[in-house]
Protein backbone atom coordinates (compact mmCIF):
# COMPACT_ATOMS: atom_id res chain seq x y z
CA UNK A 1 0.00 0.00 0.00
CA UNK A 2 1.60 3.03 -0.89
CA UNK A 3 2.08 5.81 1.60
CA UNK A 4 0.11 9.15 2.20
CA UNK A 5 2.72 12.47 1.53
CA UNK A 6 3.05 15.15 3.66
CA UNK A 7 4.41 17.94 2.33
CA UNK A 8 5.98 20.52 4.35
CA UNK A 9 8.42 23.67 4.58
CA UNK A 10 10.69 24.88 6.78
CA UNK A 11 11.76 28.44 7.07
CA UNK A 12 14.62 29.32 9.42
CA UNK A 13 16.41 31.94 10.45
CA UNK A 14 18.18 33.24 13.70
CA UNK A 15 16.92 30.12 15.03
CA UNK A 16 13.62 31.14 14.64
CA UNK A 17 11.24 28.37 12.61
CA UNK A 18 7.94 29.04 10.50
CA UNK A 19 6.71 25.47 9.38
CA UNK A 20 3.91 25.21 6.50
CA UNK A 21 2.34 22.08 5.03
CA UNK A 22 1.40 22.47 1.79
CA UNK A 23 -2.10 21.87 0.83
CA UNK A 24 -4.53 22.33 -1.98
CA UNK A 25 -2.49 24.50 -3.36
CA UNK A 26 -1.84 26.81 -0.35
CA UNK A 27 0.97 27.34 2.72
CA UNK A 28 -1.01 26.70 6.10
CA UNK A 29 0.89 27.70 8.96
CA UNK A 30 1.80 24.77 11.86
CA UNK A 31 1.76 26.81 14.59
CA UNK A 32 2.19 26.13 18.46
CA UNK A 33 0.09 27.65 21.18
CA UNK A 34 -1.12 30.16 17.96
CA UNK A 35 2.13 31.29 17.25
CA UNK A 36 3.62 30.94 13.77
CA UNK A 37 6.89 32.06 14.78
CA UNK A 38 8.60 28.29 17.23
CA UNK A 39 11.84 29.14 18.56
CA UNK A 40 14.49 26.39 17.79
CA UNK A 41 14.87 23.79 20.97
CA UNK A 42 16.18 20.23 21.24
CA UNK A 43 12.56 19.18 21.75
CA UNK A 44 11.12 20.66 18.64
CA UNK A 45 11.44 17.89 16.14
CA UNK A 46 9.13 15.43 18.59
CA UNK A 47 6.89 18.42 18.27
CA UNK A 48 6.55 18.81 14.65
CA UNK A 49 5.93 15.10 14.62
CA UNK A 50 2.85 15.69 17.09
CA UNK A 51 2.10 18.49 15.36
CA UNK A 52 1.43 16.59 11.88
CA UNK A 53 0.07 13.53 13.98
CA UNK A 54 3.28 11.66 11.42
CA UNK A 55 2.83 8.05 11.41
CA UNK A 56 5.50 6.39 9.85
CA UNK A 57 3.74 2.84 8.76
CA UNK A 58 1.46 5.29 6.71
CA UNK A 59 3.18 8.52 5.82
CA UNK A 60 6.25 9.98 4.41
CA UNK A 61 7.52 13.17 4.62
CA UNK A 62 8.50 15.86 1.46
CA UNK A 63 10.59 18.68 3.11
CA UNK A 64 11.72 21.52 2.11
CA UNK A 65 14.34 24.07 4.16
CA UNK A 66 15.07 27.54 3.49
CA UNK A 67 17.84 28.30 6.21
CA UNK A 68 20.28 30.64 7.63
CA UNK A 69 22.36 27.84 8.79
CA UNK A 70 21.27 28.68 12.43
CA UNK A 71 20.28 24.82 13.18
CA UNK A 72 20.28 21.80 11.19
CA UNK A 73 17.19 19.32 11.92
CA UNK A 74 16.90 15.81 12.00
CA UNK A 75 14.83 13.61 10.46
CA UNK A 76 16.27 10.37 10.85
CA UNK A 77 12.66 9.52 12.57
CA UNK A 78 11.21 10.52 9.54
CA UNK A 79 10.73 8.15 6.48
CA UNK A 80 11.51 10.13 3.59
CA UNK A 81 10.36 10.99 0.19
CA UNK A 82 12.97 9.74 -2.64
CA UNK A 83 11.86 11.93 -5.41
CA UNK A 84 10.57 15.50 -4.08
CA UNK A 85 7.90 17.54 -4.89
CA UNK A 86 9.65 21.04 -4.46
CA UNK A 87 10.64 23.00 -7.02
CA UNK A 88 11.61 26.34 -8.40
CA UNK A 89 7.19 27.28 -8.77
CA UNK A 90 6.62 26.28 -5.47
CA UNK A 91 9.03 28.31 -3.90
CA UNK A 92 8.05 31.15 -5.66
CA UNK A 93 4.53 30.97 -4.77
CA UNK A 94 6.23 30.54 -1.14
CA UNK A 95 8.07 33.62 -1.28
CA UNK A 96 5.16 35.89 -2.91
CA UNK A 97 2.70 35.11 -0.44
CA UNK A 98 4.67 34.54 2.49
CA UNK A 99 7.68 36.97 2.46
CA UNK A 100 5.54 39.87 0.47
CA UNK A 101 8.45 40.04 -2.30
CA UNK A 102 11.39 40.33 0.23
CA UNK A 103 14.45 40.68 -1.94
CA UNK A 104 16.01 37.12 -2.18
CA UNK A 105 18.94 34.66 -2.58
CA UNK A 106 18.51 31.04 -2.20
CA UNK A 107 21.81 28.91 -2.89
CA UNK A 108 21.66 24.88 -2.86
CA UNK A 109 24.18 22.76 -0.55
CA UNK A 110 26.64 23.09 -3.61
CA UNK A 111 26.34 26.56 -2.94
CA UNK A 112 25.30 27.44 -6.51
CA UNK A 113 22.84 30.11 -7.07
CA UNK A 114 19.21 28.47 -7.52
CA UNK A 115 16.77 31.55 -7.01
CA UNK A 116 16.66 35.03 -6.97
CA UNK A 117 13.96 37.24 -6.55
CA UNK A 118 14.09 41.29 -5.81
CA UNK A 119 18.22 41.53 -5.72
CA UNK A 120 17.72 45.15 -6.11
CA UNK A 121 16.08 45.21 -2.55
CA UNK A 122 18.52 44.15 0.42
CA UNK A 123 18.33 40.45 -0.58
CA UNK A 124 18.15 38.02 1.80
CA UNK A 125 20.63 35.49 1.42
CA UNK A 126 19.27 31.70 2.53
CA UNK A 127 20.62 27.83 1.72
CA UNK A 128 17.83 25.70 0.06
CA UNK A 129 17.77 22.20 1.03
CA UNK A 130 15.29 19.52 -0.61
CA UNK A 131 14.47 15.72 0.98
CA UNK A 132 15.00 14.16 -2.44
CA UNK A 133 17.87 11.80 -1.41
CA UNK A 134 19.49 11.34 -4.79
CA UNK A 135 19.41 15.01 -5.96
CA UNK A 136 21.17 15.58 -2.16
CA UNK A 137 23.57 13.15 -2.62
CA UNK A 138 24.73 14.50 -6.12
CA UNK A 139 24.98 17.85 -5.04
CA UNK A 140 26.94 16.86 -2.32
CA UNK A 141 29.29 14.78 -4.23
CA UNK A 142 30.22 17.48 -6.92
CA UNK A 143 30.81 19.66 -3.88
CA UNK A 144 33.71 17.15 -2.34
CA UNK A 145 35.05 17.21 -5.73
CA UNK A 146 35.16 20.64 -6.61
CA UNK A 147 37.07 20.56 -2.78
CA UNK A 148 40.00 18.10 -4.23
CA UNK A 149 40.35 20.11 -7.24
CA UNK A 150 42.10 22.84 -5.56
CA UNK A 151 45.56 24.40 -6.33
CA UNK A 152 47.97 22.00 -4.90
CA UNK A 153 50.89 24.36 -3.78
CA UNK A 154 54.66 23.20 -3.10
CA UNK A 155 55.42 21.24 0.46
CA UNK A 156 57.51 23.88 2.13
CA UNK A 157 60.77 23.00 4.32
CA UNK A 158 61.13 23.32 7.59
CA UNK A 159 63.44 26.47 8.35
CA UNK A 160 65.37 24.51 10.44
CA UNK A 161 65.94 21.59 8.19
CA UNK A 162 66.71 23.92 5.54
CA UNK A 163 69.28 26.05 7.53
CA UNK A 164 71.41 22.55 8.39
CA UNK A 165 71.22 21.41 4.47
CA UNK A 166 72.84 24.99 4.21
CA UNK A 167 75.75 24.36 6.78
CA UNK A 168 75.92 21.70 5.51
CA UNK A 169 76.67 22.20 1.82
CA UNK A 170 79.18 24.99 3.29
CA UNK A 171 81.23 22.45 5.14
CA UNK A 172 81.67 20.08 2.65
CA UNK A 173 82.80 23.10 0.40
CA UNK A 174 85.29 23.82 3.19
CA UNK A 175 86.10 20.45 3.28
CA UNK A 176 87.42 20.42 -0.67
CA UNK A 177 89.37 23.87 -0.07
CA UNK A 178 91.10 22.43 2.67
CA UNK A 179 91.97 18.56 0.91
CA UNK A 180 93.34 20.86 -2.10
CA UNK A 181 96.61 22.06 -0.64
CA UNK A 182 97.14 18.64 1.19
CA UNK A 183 97.16 17.31 -2.66
CA UNK A 184 98.96 19.87 -4.00
CA UNK A 185 101.90 19.96 -1.25
CA UNK A 186 102.47 15.99 -2.10
CA UNK A 187 102.75 16.90 -5.49
CA UNK A 188 105.61 19.45 -4.86
CA UNK A 189 107.58 16.61 -2.71
CA UNK A 190 107.03 14.13 -5.65
CA UNK A 191 108.81 17.28 -7.66
CA UNK A 192 111.29 18.16 -5.16
CA UNK A 193 112.49 14.23 -4.70
CA UNK A 194 112.85 14.68 -8.64
CA UNK A 195 115.39 17.64 -8.75
CA UNK A 196 117.61 15.62 -6.06
CA UNK A 197 118.40 13.55 -8.66
CA UNK A 198 119.47 16.36 -11.42
CA UNK A 199 123.21 16.32 -11.43
CA UNK A 200 124.10 18.87 -8.26
CA UNK A 201 126.62 20.57 -9.62
CA UNK A 202 123.85 22.35 -11.62
CA UNK A 203 123.05 25.68 -9.18
CA UNK A 204 119.15 25.41 -8.67
CA UNK A 205 117.82 27.40 -6.13
CA UNK A 206 114.16 25.39 -5.57
CA UNK A 207 113.95 26.49 -2.54
CA UNK A 208 112.69 30.30 -2.76
CA UNK A 209 110.97 29.11 -6.08
CA UNK A 210 108.29 26.91 -3.96
CA UNK A 211 108.53 28.89 -0.87
CA UNK A 212 106.87 31.76 -2.94
CA UNK A 213 105.09 29.01 -4.70
CA UNK A 214 103.49 28.06 -1.37
CA UNK A 215 102.85 31.42 -0.13
CA UNK A 216 100.64 32.46 -3.21
CA UNK A 217 98.61 29.20 -2.68
CA UNK A 218 98.02 29.84 0.66
CA UNK A 219 96.88 33.79 0.16
CA UNK A 220 94.79 31.77 -2.51
CA UNK A 221 93.01 29.52 0.05
CA UNK A 222 92.52 32.13 2.10
CA UNK A 223 90.42 34.02 -0.37
CA UNK A 224 88.58 31.15 -1.26
CA UNK A 225 87.68 30.66 2.93
CA UNK A 226 86.60 34.29 3.25
CA UNK A 227 83.82 33.59 1.13
CA UNK A 228 81.82 31.48 3.59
Amino acid sequence: MAKSRVRVLFYIREKKINVYEYKNGKFESIQDCGEDEIEYSENFMNWFKGAIAYLKEMQELDYLIITDNSVELDFSDFDIANESFWNKEKIRAFHTSKLSNQGIILRNVANREYYRFNVGRNPLEYTVIFCDKNVNRNLQEKKEDKKGQGVKLPKKENKSNLACKLQEEKNDKLKKVEEQPKKQTSVLNEEVAATQDVTLDKEINITEYYKKKLKEEEEERNKMKSKF
